[in-house]
């Protein structure tokens, strides 16, 4: 489990904390959204900051834009992690709340534009999209977690046993 990364989502706390944290070497894998340009601006300065080892997931902020009733510029957001690549360990695509295919259509046009995003499967989503996103991705990150029950977030019976069995299912960095 040594290669095992985990994002911290926000802060842990005050920056007091957050620094204490990170100097004790406690804090090494960040993830901040892109909907939040002051969590975005710290979360760069920590990342350029720092040794090699910190790691930096940004979150397209697809979830709180939509719960604002507002939407994320897909070529802002390309141009963006094309300009800070270089501080991201890894960073979403574009998703879009309740929109699987809107959500792999972002996805296409952030690899033509020769960027390599870590897709989001929602929960809810239709599994031939899970399945799809397996097939063609090393890391998956999975949304809508917290508005499905544990009933309606499993797979069907004859689905988990071909979806556990793909490596995009590894949880090393």
């Amino acid at each position: 489990m040594d290669d095992m990364r985990i994002y911290c989502a926000g802060s842990p706390g005050p920056v007091a904390a957050e620094t204490a944290l990170t100097a004790a070497g406690l804090l090494r894998a960040k993830l901040v959204t892109y909907a939040d340009s002051g969590q975005v601006k710290r979360g760069l300065s920590w990342a350029a900051g720092g040794t090699t080892d910190r790691a930096l997931f940004l979150d397209s902020g697809a979830f709180s834009v939509h719960t604002r009733g507002t939407a994320i510029d897909l070529g802002a957001y390309c141009e963006f992690v094309a300009e800070h690549k270089g501080l991201l360990s890894c960073y979403a695509s574009l998703d879009v709340i309740g929109d699987s295919v809107a959500t792999e259509a972002n996805l296409r046009v952030m690899r033509q534009r020769g960027l390599t995003p870590v897709p989001t499967f929602h929960m809810g989503s239709p599994w031939p999209a899970l399945e799809k996103m397996a097939s063609e991705c090393s890391h998956i990150a999975l949304g809508g977690m917290l508005s499905q029950s544990t009933q309606t977030s499993r797979p069907p019976a004859d689905r988990r046993s071909s979806i556990q069995r793909t490596s995009a299912w590894s949880s090393r960095a």
